[in-house]
C-alpha cells in the first residue's frame, strides 16, 4: 500500500480499511480534519476522531445515518446537502463553506470537501467528505469586518459602510424616495476644551445610543467624522421624512446626563433627497453638505436648525468657488487696501491707536464685504499669505503717521499657529521700522483654547520686544476667562454685541461691568467696541472703560481719509 493515499482512494478501499490497521492510523487517528465516507444517497458509512471532535456524534451514534443532520433546518428544507453531492458528482468535487450543526445544535463553522468514489467503470461507490471546523478564523474574520466598517468609538457605521448602504438603497428603490441627513454638532470641541477628551467621548457614546434607539425599519445613522453624523431614510411621504428629521433632532439635542455633568448640544442638519435633489449617490451627499453649510450659517443661537437642499445652493457654490480663486489672485493684482479705525481714549476722547482693517476692491463686484472673504480665506489657507500682507502694509503705513499712536493688526489663529509667526513679526519690524511698542496684535480666545505652548512662548517674546498683546471679541467665546489663565494680556476688548445691548439689555450691562470689574483688579485696560450712541458712551465710561471704538468717533477710512499720514 502506498504511503500517503489520497482520501479517495481510501474511499475507494473503503470495505477493506474500515477494519485495516492502516485505516486507523491513517485515517480514523486525525483529529485536526472530520474524515468519513458517504453511500452514493449520503448515509454516513464511517467516522474518524477528528469528525467526533468536530461534531460531537461517536461512530456508533452517527454511521447509518443521513450526513443533512449536520446542516441548519434552513439549508435542509431548501435541499442544499442533495445539491451539493450532485455538484461533487456533476463536476468533480464540491468546495465550499457554511454554517453545520453539532450534536449539542451548537453551530460552527465549516469549510467542506466533497469528492466523488467511482468504481473502475466510473459507477458512483460514493463520496469522501473532509470537513474543518474553521469557527475561530471565521470569528477573527467578523471581527476584522466589523471593525473595519463600524466606528471604535460609538459602534455606529462608519463612512464606508454608509456608502454600502447607500448604494444598496438606491439599487433596490427606483421608485421610493431616500433621504440624506447630515448633521454637524456645533461647538462640539468646546465639551472637549471645557471638560476634557473622556467627557467629549463620554457625550458622543450616549448621543449615538440614544439617536440610534429612535430609528425603526428603513433608517440608518453613521458617524463619518470627529462631530459629524449622516443618517440615512428610505420614506413614502413628507410626513414621513419630518417624524426622521424630528426624532434625530430631539435625539442629538436634549440635554444629555453624563457621568459627572449634564451636556446639552447644538445640531445643525442637511438634508437632501433622491430623485428630486440628486440622480445619484455622489450628488446626493454633496447637495446634503450643501444644505448643511446653509444650516451652519443659519444656526447661531439655535438647539438644532435643519436646512432642506434648493437649486439656488448650487448657484451659492459656484460664486464661493469663483470667489475663492479670486481670492489668491487679488494680492497680485493689488486689490486689496488697508482702512483703518480709531481706538479712543475714554476721558479725553483723543486718538491712541488706530485699528487695521482690511478691505478688497473686487474688479467685477466691487467692494466684498469682510464677512464674505475673511471666512474663505480662512477655510482655504489664503489667510496665510493676506495676513502677512496686512502685518506688513499696517508697519509700513503707520511708520507714515504724524503721530506715532499704535496699529493694532488682527491674526488668525492659523497665523498664530504657523511656527514662522514669531520670526515673521520680527522681519516685518525690522524692515519697515516700526518701533515694537507701535504694534499691537489682536488674538481671538480661538487661537489660544489649546493653550498651545510655542503660540504662547512666541507672544510673551514679542511681548518683552515691547509688542502689545490684545484679546480680541471677549465674551463671546467658551472659555474666555479660561484664557486669561494663559497669558498676561495688555489689553481685553469687549465685543460690540454687549456694547449694543447696553441701552436696553440688563443681562448685557451686568456682563459688561462684571468684565470691567474683573479687568480693573488685574490692572488690564479695557476697549469695547461698537461704540455708535451717546448712552452706550456714557454708560462705559461710567463704568469705567479704558478705551472706546466704533461710528460714535468716525467711520473707518484710509489713512490719507483721516488725515493720518504727513505732507
Amino acid at each position: 500500500m502506498a504511503p500517503n493515499p489520497s482520501p479517495s482512494a481510501l474511499a475507494a478501499l473503503a470495505p477493506k480499511l474500515t477494519s485495516d490497521l492502516a485505516y486507523r492510523l491513517l485515517v480514523q487517528s486525525v483529529v485536526d480534519y472530520a474524515l468519513y465516507l458517504l453511500t452514493p444517497e449520503g448515509i454516513v458509512v464511517n467516522w474518524n476522531a477528528g469528525a467526533e471532535r468536530a461534531k460531537g456524534y461517536t461512530a456508533d451514534e452517527i454511521v447509518g445515518c443521513h450526513f443533512s443532520v449536520f446542516y441548519l433546518p434552513d439549508d435542509r428544507a431548501a435541499g442544499l446537502p442533495a445539491r451539493n453531492l450532485a455538484t461533487a458528482r456533476r463536476v468533480g468535487s464540491y468546495r465550499g463553506e457554511g454554517w453545520r450543526l453539532r450534536k449539542d445544535g451548537n453551530r460552527f463553522w465549516a469549510h467542506v470537501v466533497i469528492d466523488p468514489v467511482l468504481a473502475e467503470d466510473g459507477s458512483l461507490l460514493g463520496f469522501a467528505k473532509i470537513t474543518r471546523d474553521l469557527t475561530e478564523q471565521r470569528i477573527q474574520a467578523d471581527q476584522l469586518r466589523y471593525a473595519s466598517r463600524h466606528d471604535g468609538l460609538t459602534g455606529l457605521p462608519n463612512r464606508e459602510h454608509l456608502i454600502e448602504r447607500l448604494r444598496d438603497e438606491l439599487a433596490s428603490s427606483p421608485r421610493r424616495r431616500v433621504a440624506v441627513i447630515e448633521i454637524d454638532l456645533d461647538r462640539f470641541k468646546d465639551v472637549n476644551d471645557a471638560h476634557g477628551h473622556a467627557a467629549g467621548d463620554e457625550t458622543l457614546r450616549e448621543l449615538a445610543r440614544r439617536t440610534s434607539a429612535t430609528l425603526i425599519e428603513g433608517e440608518f445613522l453613521a458617524r463619518t467624522g470627529s462631530d459629524e453624523f449622516v443618517a440615512v431614510k428610505r420614506y413614502g411621504d413628507e410626513a414621513e421624512l419630518d417624524d426622521f428629521v424630528q426624532r434625530l433632532q430631539n435625539g442629538l439635542t436634549a440635554p444629555l446626563p453624563l457621568s459627572q455633568l449634564t451636556v446639552t448640544i447644538n445640531a445643525r442638519l442637511g438634508v437632501a433627497c433622491f430623485p428630486q435633489d440628486a440622480p445619484d449617490l455622489d450628488k446626493l451627499l454633496d447637495n446634503a453638505s450643501l444644505a448643511l453649510r446653509r444650516a451652519k450659517q443659519d444656526g447661531f443661537g439655535h438647539h438644532a436648525v435643519c436646512r432642506h437642499y434648493e437649486v439656488a445652493m448650487d448657484e451659492q457654490v459656484r460664486v464661493h468657488r469663483s470667489l475663492l480663486r479670486d481670492l489668491h489672485e487679488g494680492l497680485g493684482r493689488d486689490e486689496f487696501f488697508l482702512v483703518f479705525q480709531g481706538q479712543h481714549d475714554s476721558r479725553r476722547r483723543h486718538a491712541v491707536g488706530y485699528e487695521a482693517l482690511l478691505r478688497w476692491q473686487h474688479p467685477r463686484r466691487g467692494l466684498v464685504p469682510p464677512n464674505d472673504f475673511i471666512p474663505l480665506a480662512e477655510s482655504s489657507g489664503a489667510i496665510q499669505e493676506i495676513g502677512a500682507w496686512v502685518l506688513h502694509e499696517a508697519c509700513v503705513q503707520a511708520m507714515r503717521w504724524r503721530e506715532p499712536l499704535r496699529v493694532a493688526v488682527n491674526i488668525s489663529p492659523l497665523q498664530l499657529a504657523d511656527t514662522r509667526f514669531e520670526a515673521q513679526v520680527l522681519d516685518t519690524l525690522a524692515r519697515t521700522g516700526l518701533p515694537p511698542r507701535r504694534l499691537e496684535l489682536e488674538i481671538t480666545e480661538t487661537a489660544l483654547i489649546d493653550g498651545r505652548c510655542d503660540s504662547l512662548a512666541a507672544l510673551r517674546r514679542l511681548q518683552e520686544l515691547g509688542v502689545h498683546i490684545a484679546l480680541d471679541d471677549f465674551g463671546i467665546g467658551y472659555s474666555s476667562l479660561g484664557v486669561l489663565h494663559l497669558f498676561a494680556f495688555n489689553k481685553l476688548k469687549v465685543d460690540r454685541s454687549f456694547v449694543t445691548g447696553l441701552e436696553a439689555n440688563p443681562q448685557a450691562q451686568a456682563f459688561v461691568h462684571a468684565i470691567l470689574a474683573m479687568a480693573q483688579s488685574l490692572s488690564l485696560p479695557v476697549l469695547a467696541e461698537g461704540v455708535e450712541t451717546d448712552a452706550q458712551l456714557d454708560a462705559l465710561v461710567q463704568a469705567g472703560c479704558d478705551q472706546l471704538q466704533g461710528f460714535m468717533f468716525g467711520r473707518p477710512g484710509t489713512a490719507e481719509q483721516l488725515g493720518l499720514t504727513r505732507p
